[in-house]
């Protein structure tokens, strides 16, 4: 039971310190259209430091999480030649250190769903809005929250 006790905490901790590192992602991608270098770094650091007081593999997880989604994301950057911004690509392997690689892969689905709909909206609405650039570290929030959640 204190295991059982020690790891729940420890996820617990883990995503609210992911989601907390999301929002100020979100907020200054929203911004500035650009995500710190530092704030993904000490986020990544911080998210192995946490994984290690987990279940035993949890640190191995948390690092093909977060290794697997950089390099889903940065095939995707490249093929699109930035169409994806590559702070997004660190973000969402600094998400994937903190999830691991079954729950990363949910948000990069739902995330890569709800901005390509709200892009359509957009579309919709105005069709000048065409070649607008869209933060996308909101819609990993959203996505990660999702799985959180549910």
């Amino acid at each position: 039971m204190g295991n059982d006790f020690l790891y729940n905490n420890a996820r617990m901790i883990s995503y609210f310190a992911v989601i907390l590192l999301l929002i100020a992602a979100s907020i200054v991608d929203i911004r500035e259209h650009r995500i710190p270098d530092k704030l993904v770094l000490t986020g990544a650091i911080a998210g192995l430091i946490l994984s290690s007081a987990g279940p035993p593999g949890g640190l191995l997880n948390s690092f093909v999480g977060g290794t697997s989604a950089v390099i889903i994301f940065l095939l995707i950057y490249c093929i699109t030649r930035g169409g994806i911004g590559f702070g997004d690509v660190k973000l969402f392997g600094c998400t994937g250190v903190y999830l691991g690689l079954e729950n990363v892969v949910s948000v990069m689905l739902i995330a890569t769903v709800l901005s390509g709909l709200y892009g359509i909206v957009l579309i919709c609405i105005n069709r000048d809005n065409k070649g607008r650039e869209l933060p996308f570290a909101p819609f990993i929030l959203i996505g990660t929250l999702v799985v959180i959640v549910f």
